[in-house]
């Protein structure tokens, strides 16, 4: 089903081969790709960990099978870390047969074999994940900014929704702000499902906000929001009466910037209706995640 993500296990002696099943058959089929090669962010202080939560948002995962790729360690971790999180699993023959590069853990997989009908084999595996996505979707109230590519907006689409699951505790939302073109603002580019469509117009000045205050130290920002009075918003945070309405229901915010390399594209922002001691936002772990997550919107959010 177009707009699905999914994540591309390979070994990097077959690059050039799990480039073409990238260019000419997935993305052409309307799925959104993660592909280390290109869409791990440079400079990622874990890139193990981002694989990780790469593997944890995607869809699907794609293996690639080859005789490299059977003895690679890492493509042996990746289909462990896609096992444990329950995901669909799509191996491809792409090179070799079953005895050289099928490795045991996926033996037991039904897969599309391209060696020989390379269009045949991947309409398959197309198919499969068609049929297996072949369920009645909600339509996302989430539009595309201008700035912001179909493709990155799409992989966006999917990281929002698993951002505010990671806290486990309920009402959390989650929104994105790109810097504007002339580097005044920050404005709303994607929301979660469970925010109103009054947000869509929200924005924020440097300093201004929990979001404004991420852009302008470039740090990421907690913030305890119970208990405080319009007044002592409009001290602290520089918020409009129109922002604090939009906050009324806000207990406690993370913000966190979106960066490529040592420029800052944006903030992803996430608020709970809890105090900041009963959000989940101080976890180590839940914040380790939420910045590996924004990593990769900022990936996507350059459409790369």
């Amino acid at each position: 089903m177009p707009g699905k993500l999914l994540f591309l296990s390979y070994s990097h002696s077959d690059f050039l081969l799990a480039t073409r099943l990238v260019t000419k058959t997935f993305e052409s089929a309307g799925f959104v790709i993660w592909f280390d090669a290109r869409d791990l962010p440079i400079g990622s202080p874990s890139w193990r960990e981002a694989l990780k939560t790469a593997i944890k948002l995607a869809d699907v995962h794609v293996v690639i099978m080859t005789p490299d790729s059977k003895s690679s360690v890492w493509v042996g971790m990746e289909y462990a870390y896609a096992d444990a999180f329950d995901k669909l699993i799509i191996p491809i023959l792409a090179h070799g047969d079953l005895s050289n590069a099928v490795p045991d853990y996926l033996s037991d997989y039904q897969y599309a074999d391209v060696t020989r009908d390379y269009d045949g084999g991947m309409e398959k595996a197309v198919s499969a994940i068609n049929a297996h996505f072949a369920l009645p979707t909600v339509v996302s109230p989430l539009q595309p900014s201008s700035e912001t590519s179909a493709r990155g907006f799409l992989a966006i689409e999917n990281m929002i929704e698993g951002v505010i699951r990671l806290p486990k505790t309920s009402g959390v939302r989650a929104s994105i702000f790109q810097i504007g073109l002339d580097d005044s603002d920050l404005n709303i580019v994607a929301v979660s499902n469970n925010f109103l469509d009054s947000v869509l117009d929200l924005h924020y000045t440097s300093g201004q906000g929990v979001v404004g205050q991420a852009w302008e130290t470039q740090q990421m920002i907690f913030a305890d929001l119970s208990g405080l009075s319009p007044d002592e918003l409009r001290q602290s945070y520089r918020l409009s009466d129109e922002q604090i309405a939009l906050l009324a229901d806000v207990g406690s915010a993370l913000a966190v910037p979106l960066r490529s390399g040592s420029e800052i594209l944006g903030v992803l922002a996430i608020d709970s209706p809890l105090p900041l001691i009963d959000s989940g936002f101080s976890k180590l772990a839940v914040q380790k995640e939420i910045v590996e997550i924004a990593n990769l919107i900022a990936v996507a959010l350059q459409g790369s």
